[in-house]
């Protein structure tokens, strides 16, 4: 409405420059107001009311308008901000190894999510470098963690006391597994147990020649989450052996 106006008055005051730069002199007494409709004063007033109403409306409404396209446009980014995917931190925290033609290769391990994506873990892959630069690649894990036994040994003590020997499966969350799903704010945390293969010319497998070690998680999206630890990997405090052998 109010650029309606502007283009009416702009109209008028092009007219009237034209009218007296250009047209001869008996146009000069002709006047805009002389045209105009006769009312009166109050007619006037009122009809310059409404068109300050209508412009008042019509600038409230255009308001409202770009407050709903704001609206409509912030709540497109928070979408699009989402989260579509799990975010997964894992941290390798200490490693293990027993030594065989078929090495056992320990992990404790924490994930986190760090999204508002609820997932499971679906399963896991070690690639181990050891000196000479060979690399295990072994999938995983297994479901045995019961069948060990965690020794916290203090070497300072001259008869290797004992602290503590409990099963892997203390304080193992079932998150770590496709069990339980694992949710923002809750961190799972335990052992994983891995069998590598030695063949192919590779040695057993032993804590003191790893340089590397790369963990491979998949979540239930496919969507791949790594961690690295670097050599040391052990705490030499630590022992792992089957239930009811004998360190």
């Amino acid at each position: 409405m109010m650029r309606l106006l502007g283009y009416v008055w702009a109209s008028l005051g092009i007219l009237d420059l034209i009218k007296s730069q250009f047209l001869s002199q008996k146009w000069q007494t002709k006047q805009v107001i002389s045209y105009l409709p006769g009312w009166s004063w109050g007619t006037w007033v009122i009809s310059w009311l409404v068109i300050f109403i209508v412009a008042v409306l019509e600038g409230a409404y255009r308001q409202h308008l770009k407050k709903e396209t704001e609206l409509e446009v912030s709540k497109k980014e928070l979408e699009d901000s989402k989260p579509r995917f799990p975010k997964l931190l894992i941290t390798i925290h200490e490693v293990f190894t027993i030594p065989s033609n078929t090495s056992d290769l320990f992990l404790r391990i924490t994930a986190h999510n760090d999204s508002s994506v609820v997932t499971l873990i679906e399963r896991y892959r070690v690639l181990v470098t050891v000196e000479g630069d060979q690399t295990y690649i072994i999938e995983g894990p297994f479901g045995d963690i019961p069948a060990y036994t965690l020794t916290k040994v203090d070497w300072a003590d001259p008869t290797g006391r004992k602290i503590v020997s409990r099963t892997l499966l203390d304080g193992f969350d079932k998150a770590l597994t496709r069990e339980s799903p694992l949710r923002r704010g809750a961190p799972a945390g335990g052992w994983l147990h891995f069998r590598a293969e030695c063949n192919l010319g590779l040695p057993p497998l032993t804590t003191n020649a790893i340089k590397s070690l790369n963990l491979v998680v998949y979540d239930a999206f496919s969507k791949l989450h790594t961690a690295r630890k670097e050599s040391p990997v052990a705490d030499p405090t630590t022992l792992i052996s089957q239930t009811g052998v004998a360190l």
